[in-house]
């Protein structure tokens, strides 16, 4: 079931039937961690979008972190603190190592979960109830939090509003497709009534990884192609020097 519910097209959907899932059967953890991914999808958006608004200024200065309006997330203010309670019990139950289900259902599927993961998703919910106690609580928690490298090459194709970092028009709607969302940064952008709109200079940063250089600039060119805004404007050299330089140029 968690293999067709993070194929669902509608991100609402995809998410209430996780969130559903998780908050019911906290126990077992195999379950939570083949639901998490599908949870967690928003979060990174979310968390931008909350602190940040999203915009991000030609001084690389951020705007101060702006009030969250907890039903935004929540039906309640109970239903957030459940939510907390439930994942402090995840947190406390898995191992510092996680847990990894491989294979989970189908040979080539494979489901992980870690405390990374949990305590992410620990300290939006604390932010979102503006909760002190568990603020600090969460705040322990984030040195747990692990960073993974990779030997893999990546590319980041900036998508400017034209004119940046002059004068440039915003309030254009955004157009990502649904299967590139997973390697869009949002920056420069605002959202309303569930739809985003430009709201700065550097709007989105187009992210590709792969095994080879070449390959990732490709790709990251290929989908920028894809996706649309009015007055979009990105650079035609991303990686070239790095390129030229493996080549001996």
């Amino acid at each position: 079931a968690s293999f067709y519910n993070r194929s669902l097209f509608d991100d609402r959907l995809k998410i209430q039937a996780a969130r559903k899932v998780i908050l019911e059967y906290t126990d077992d953890l195999e379950l939570v961690a083949a639901f998490m991914p599908a949870y967690t999808a928003r979060l990174s958006e979310d968390t931008s979008l909350l602190l940040y608004g999203s915009k991000v200024h030609a001084n690389n200065e951020v705007q101060k972190p702006r009030s969250a309006v907890l039903t935004d997330y929540y039906k309640d203010r109970e239903e957030a603190q459940r939510h907390y309670e439930k994942f402090w019990s995840i947190y406390e139950r898995l191992p510092k190592k996680g847990v990894v289900y491989d294979p989970c259902i189908f040979p080539w599927y494979k489901v992980e979960l870690t405390p990374s993961k949990v305590i992410c998703e620990l300290a939006f919910n604390a932010y979102v109830l503006q909760d002190e106690e568990k603020i600090t609580q969460a705040a322990r928690l984030l040195g747990e939090i692990s960073v993974e490298f990779s030997d893999e090459n990546a590319c980041c194709v900036i998508m400017a509003s034209k004119g940046y970092p002059s004068h440039y028009e915003k309030g254009f709607e955004i157009s990502i497709p649904k299967e590139l969302k997973d390697k869009v940064f949002v920056a420069g952008a605002s959202r309303s009534e569930d739809k985003l709109y430009t709201n700065g200079g550097r709007v989105l940063g187009v992210t590709e990884i792969a095994n080879t250089l070449s390959e990732a600039v490709a790709k990251a060119y290929a989908d920028v192609e894809k996706i649309d805004f009015a007055n979009a404007y990105w650079r035609k050299d991303i990686g070239k020097r790095a390129l030229d330089a493996a080549e001996g140029k």
